[in-house]
């Protein structure tokens, strides 16, 4: 069973990539994805350079800056939809992330999620 509830954190097997095999296009960063659904999202980029990243391999979602260390709060401000209940937006399993060298590290990109 996917993202059962239980009474203490959960740590999700990280994935990882060698930026120094990245080119122009969008490369997955795992095949298979996460092996399981994820409610923070941590991002470590060691590298030189910016990383954009996308969730299909084709729209950009994002940049992660050279030698930033970001944490990705999956379920921030999420609203209370009965009969859905709250706190439930996950990334979810098999989720792959795809990057490529930034295109254009200089720019100011905003990305969202909802």
């Amino acid at each position: 069973m996917s993202n059962p509830q239980y009474d203490w954190a959960q740590a999700i097997p990280a994935l990882q990539f060698n930026p120094a095999s990245l080119t122009s296009s969008f490369q997955p960063v795992a095949a298979a994805g996460f092996s399981d659904n994820i409610k923070i999202m941590t991002v470590y980029n060691g590298s030189n350079v910016a990383i954009d990243f996308s969730y299909d391999g084709v729209n950009l979602a994002g940049v992660w800056p050279a030698g930033a260390t970001l944490v990705i709060d999956l379920q921030t401000n999420h609203d209370d939809n009965p009969p859905y209940g709250s706190g439930t937006l996950n990334n979810r399993s098999g989720q792959i992330i795809w990057v490529r060298t930034s295109a254009n590290p200089t720019y100011l990109t905003i990305g969202g999620f909802r």
